[in-house]
Order: C-alpha cells, then sequence, then structure tokens
C-alpha cells in the first residue's frame, strides 16, 4: 500500500509530463505558423520585387520600340518624298535624252 500510495506522486508527475508536452507541441505549432507566415510574406515581397522589375523593363523596352517606330515612320516618309523627287528627275532626264536622240535623228537624215 505504501508502494502504490508513493506511486501515485509519480503518475501525477508522468501526467504533468504529458500536459506540459502537449503543451510545447501547441507553442511549437505556433512557432510554425509565425515561421510559415514570414516566409509567405517574404515570398510575396519578391514576387513584388520581380513583377515592378519585369514591368520597368518593359516599359524601357516598350519606349525604345515606340521611338523605332517612329524613326521608321520618319525614314519612310523622308524615302517617300525623295523617290518621288528622284522619278520625277529621272523622267525628266529621260525626256531629254529621247529629244536630244530625236534631234540627232533629224540631223542625220
Amino acid at each position: 500500500m505504501i508502494r502504490e500510495r508513493d506511486g501515485h506522486k509519480d503518475d501525477i508527475q508522468d501526467k504533468e509530463l504529458e500536459i506540459l508536452n502537449i503543451e510545447r507541441n501547441i507553442q511549437d505549432v505556433s512557432v510554425q505558423k509565425e515561421d510559415f507566415e514570414l516566409a509567405h510574406n517574404n515570398k510575396k515581397a519578391d514576387l513584388n520585387r520581380e513583377k515592378d522589375m519585369f514591368d520597368f523593363k518593359i516599359k524601357n523596352t516598350e519606349s525604345v520600340y515606340n521611338r523605332s517606330l517612329e524613326d521608321a515612320k520618319t525614314k519612310l516618309k523622308h524615302f517617300e518624298s525623295v523617290e518621288k523627287a528622284k522619278t520625277d528627275t529621272l523622267n525628266e532626264l529621260i525626256k531629254g535624252v529621247d529629244s536630244s536622240l530625236e534631234r540627232f535623228n533629224k540631223l542625220q537624215k
């Protein structure tokens, strides 16, 4: 009976230790939740930074293409205006050569 009486103290300590372990496990779960939340927030911040960098690069690329397009349109307009003048000049030269050839032909006859 004495052993049984003294053994109750051990049983109580075992039960208290079991409760303490469960409480520690609950605390560990809370810490794991906080760690996960922190890691999750860090990943979201990283993704936001990546998106901002991508948007910045795309914006710069878009402006470069817009300038290139504007330059190409200007070159086309200039080419079209010069091409018309060249065509007109060549037509005049051809007419001049034709009339010279006709005069030369008349002189030979």
